[in-house]
């Protein structure tokens, strides 16, 4: 039998409104949404969400944002509280805040949450707390603290270092400080290197006596290390024995006449003795033996500047910006350079007011 076809147009399914194709599609965001937040919660443990607090801390720190750093760090402390790396984090987050007691309070427990086998990073802890005590001035504390830091590590020449600096200079203890040195040498060895970081220690501290004799015992255990003569010159330079540094340092140049570090050291000594043309023709020497060298193109601008070429000096200044280092270089340049300026400046007002008063375009009498 044949169906009877009929002119009706087909019925089409009918669409969904606007208004309700938007409400599905927020619930169904919503819903994997929801999903996502149960999968992470149900696969993520403490420590993984603490790594990611610990992350944003780091973020938020290198951008200044100290408030946002703070409320990440505590979060991941308060799952995982007996965590020494968080813990440190916070201390030193305290640190940049200059929250002495709060960043204090954080080291001591990250000093106790390190486990046993973990003395090397338990030792820098102790560390960064007697840097709080040196700051406070609280010396006899940063001098127990640093004790601590050394019998926790006992192979850390910058520990050692330190406790002899803090013995020698503020306690002013320096029978203290020949003791902490003998105990440096058996622990870390006698080795010229060492032995040049003690003398170096006594020349900071001034006592250039002492710091000649560590020199020597240094050039004894090992006369190639260059910076241990340099030393020895130097500290007889300071103690007003000029002619015996320069005697010192002439067969060494001899030996050696592209040597920067000695022509360094030359320099300091004809400075020392007020003898500005030899201060000028060591420092081009060490320059060109070491055109890198934050301390030789430092030396060439002050024996510039004590020659009274100062622009000349300004412009060593310039080279010695270039390679510096670090901080420290920066602030020891900064200083020299706002007394060039200032030189500089004066220079050019005598002058201008010399120009000024040599008037010569009126009559005769």
């Amino acid at each position: 039998m044949k169906t009877k076809k009929t002119n009706q147009p087909e019925t089409l399914p009918k669409q969904p409104s606007p208004r309700r194709a938007a409400f599905v599609a927020a619930l169904a965001t919503a819903l994997l949404t929801a999903l996502v937040v149960w999968w992470f919660n149900g696969r993520e443990g403490p420590n993984d969400r603490a790594d990611r607090d610990l992350a944003a801390a780091k973020l938020a720190m290198d951008i200044g944002n100290f408030a946002t750093a703070e409320e990440h760090l505590r979060s991941a402390v308060e799952r995982m509280p007996e965590s020494a790396v968080l813990q440190h984090n916070l201390g030193v987050l305290y640190l940049r805040m200059d929250r002495k007691a709060d960043a204090r309070a954080a080291f001591e427990r990250a000093a106790k949450a390190h486990p046993p086998e973990a003395q090397a990073v338990r030792a820098e802890e102790y560390f960064q707390l007697a840097s709080i005590s040196v700051t406070e001035k609280d010396w006899k504390r940063a001098e127990g603290e640093l004790q601590q830091a050394i019998a926790a590590d006992p192979n850390r020449r910058l520990f050692h270092a330190r406790l002899i600096d803090l013995q020698l200079g503020s306690l002013k203890e320096p029978a203290a400080a020949e003791s902490s040195a003998a105990r440096f040498l058996r622990t870390c060895g006698d080795d010229a290197e060492n032995l040049h970081a003690i003398g170096f220690i006594y020349t900071q501290q001034k006592d250039y006596v002492r710091a000649e004799f560590w020199g020597r015992e240094a050039v004894a255990r090992d006369d190639t290390v260059t910076k241990a003569h340099a030393l020895v010159a130097n500290s007889l330079a300071r103690q007003g024995r000029g002619r015996e540094a320069v005697q010192y340092l002439a067969p060494l140049l001899e030996k050696q006449p592209r040597n920067g570090e000695l022509w360094i050291a030359r320099a300091r000594v004809a400075m020392s003795l007020g003898d500005r043309r030899a201060v000028i023709e060591a420092a081009d020497q060490a320059v060109r033996a070491l055109p890198n060298s934050f301390e030789a193109h430092l030396i060439r601008m002050q024996a510039l500047g004590g020659a009274g070429r100062l622009e000349e000096a300004v412009a060593e200044a310039g080279r010695a910006r270039a390679v510096a280092a670090d901080a420290t270089d920066h602030r020891r340049l900064r200083t020299e350079e706002a007394t060039l300026q200032r030189a500089l400046q004066m220079q050019n007002r005598l002058i201008v007011g010399g120009a000024a008063g040599s008037d010569t375009t009126g009559a005769r009498p």
